[in-house]
């Protein structure tokens, strides 16, 4: 190993960290709150369209409910729902309705109540004081179905019952008191199919079994374990005309059932783990290219990725993701072009992105994982034919920090986000999500700042990856850089060259026909700043940025 060192000029930046593949950069959509307190106050947030409601604070009006359309023009105070410094106590945000946000608040009159939100002042109000007073409702799991929003709710006097609703105060009220006096039915997984609502909710005659109603009271469809045990209806979702659940049976176990709507005709599907043990979990379902997806076991794999095209001989697991036994219980299905997107578990504590070909069900892990550390894939949103999300990238010194990555939904193609500032002790893992403007998130990037949002800087096109020459992961660590900055890469490293430059272009370092899976680099002789290397491997050329403490 040959090393040249060059005159060199310090240099104070506020510039971007990491792996800089791609031109994107966060720029702030709006700081709402000046100062070190959080504009956006906590992880509560829901997209309805193309708008993001969230938990906001600009400072004089308390906490709040915002919303934004990724632009800071758009974002703005929905609602003063508790006039004054003293903030309303958003609890929830549960849903949507014809465009419109379904959301549980306290205005500290009401209690906790199903309120409605189309993102202006006027368009924002309670929609019953279902528990009249001071007291709680605890509205949850509403779902539009035939026009109407159906949701449980408890009014102090039928316990958690299902309530419907037209949008409008004089249009919400109970639809029945399935559980007759206090006690509670529970309802949930309110599901439109065929001009009636399924939905799952408990008796003490029945258990917890399906419920049917066409808006007008409500009646059991069938009992699928007869008698008090509890036969289910988890998870339902309409599949080539037809409704599939989770169903559950002294005799298999928690399997797939379907119907057509007919109680004569709903059955069992297939028996996925033979015998007694259950081959179906309250999870994941979604219907992509032709084929209903789902988390699945034999009894030998654990719970997996599943497909079927609505046949038993057409029903397998798609891909083995953690071979332990133990299962990967995939979670958050989306489509992108072809392909399904899916987080899986690999062991303890690891989620990582993966993805399917809809044609073939050729499977593969995305997201890399990096033996240092586990990753922990979080928020995965498609925006523009990309894959943004949070895992686990700066290391800081003593731990690993979450950044934002975005990928083209393949492995070759990831690339991390700059950070805004040299801030690496401050993590950049929160809420993600897009509207047409582009990827909003919540973020803190100073330890002089509060939590606000921001969005990326991305280059018009239809695809927001830029293509690069390198294709072989070049990992570079840690970052700030002490003494010695390490290399490593996805293939080892065979006579290669490298030079580091500072902000003017000017090498400070240069070194030669270096060889092995890791390199270290000597950077312990030049002054903090932020610093440009470049590497030269055969026809592999990559560059990055780093810093110097």
């Amino acid at each position: 190993m040959k090393a040249t060192f060059l005159p060199i000029i310090s240099a104070i930046v506020l510039l971007t960290v990491g792996l800089s593949s791609s031109a994107q950069s966060p720029i702030i959509i709006k700081d709402i709150n000046p100062g070190s307190l959080d504009g956006v106050v906590n992880q509560t947030y829901l997209r309805v369209g193309d708008k993001i409601y969230f938990w906001g604070n600009d400072g004089v009006t308390d906490n709040e409910l915002w919303v934004t359309d990724g632009t800071a023009a758009g974002t703005t105070l929905v609602s003063e729902i508790i006039p004054g410094p003293n903030g309303a106590l958003v609890i929830d945000m549960l849903g949507t309705y014809q465009g419109k946000l379904v959301f549980m608040a306290d205005d500290s009159i009401h209690g906790r109540e199903p309120w409605i939100s189309d993102g202006t002042p006027a368009g924002t109000f309670m929609l019953a004081d279902v528990n009249p007073g001071t007291g709680h409702s605890i509205p949850a799991y509403p779902r539009e179905c035939l026009g109407k929003l159906y949701f449980q709710a408890d009014d102090g006097t039928h316990g958690q019952e299902p309530w419907v609703s037209d949008g409008t105060v004089a249009g919400t009220r109970l639809l029945e008191d399935v559980q007759p006096g206090f006690g509670s039915s529970g309802p949930r997984y309110f599901t439109e199919y065929n001009g009636a609502v399924y939905f799952q909710t408990y008796t003490t005659s029945y258990g917890y079994e399906p419920w049917v109603t066409t808006g007008s009271g409500a009646t059991l469809y069938q009992d699928l374990q007869p008698g008090f045990s509890d036969g289910g209806f988890y998870t339902p979702c309409v599949y080539n005309g037809k409704l599939y659940f989770g169903g559950y049976s002294t005799a298999n176990g928690l399997e797939l059932w379907v119907t057509d709507g007919q109680p004569a005709n709903t059955a069992l599907f297939a028996d996925i783990n033979p015998g007694t043990g259950s081959g179906f979990t309250d999870g994941a379902i979604d219907t992509m290219g032709g084929r209903l997806f789902f988390n699945g076991s034999d009894g030998t794999h654990g719970f997996e990725l599943w497909a079927t095209d609505g046949t038993v001989a057409g029903t397998a697991m798609v891909h083995d993701i953690e071979p332990s036994g133990s299962g990967s219980f995939p979670t958050h299905f989306m489509r992108l072009g072809n392909k399904l997107i899916c987080i899986a578990g690999e062991g303890i504590d690891i989620r990582n992105l993966w993805a399917t070909d809809l044609t073939t069900l050729a499977t593969e892990k995305v997201s890399r994982f990096d033996p240092t550390y586990n990753n922990v894939v979080r928020y995965p949103t498609i925006w523009r034919d990309s894959i943004y999300y949070f895992d686990y990238g700066t290391y800081d010194g003593s731990q690993y920090l979450y950044d934002l990555y975005v990928t083209a939904g393949d492995s070759a193609s990831v690339r991390r986000i700059n950070r805004l500032t040299l801030q690496n002790s401050i993590n950049t893992n929160s809420w993600l999500d897009a509207t047409t403007h582009g990827i909003v998130y919540r973020a803190r990037y100073d330890v002089g700042t509060g939590y606000e949002l921001y969005t990326l800087d991305i280059p018009s096109g239809p695809n927001s990856i830029v293509a690069t020459s390198d294709k072989d992961e070049l990992h570079l660590y840690p970052n700030p850089a002490y003494g010695t900055l390490s290399l490593t890469s996805d293939r080892p490293f065979v006579e290669a060259s490298v030079s580091i430059s500072d902000l003017l272009g000017r090498e400070v370092v240069t070194y030669s026909a270096l060889t092995g899976d890791r390199l270290q680099i000597d950077v312990s002789a030049i002054p903090a700043g932020a610093y440009t290397l470049h590497i030269t491997d055969g026809a592999h050329e990559s560059v990055r940025r780093f810093c110097k403490e």
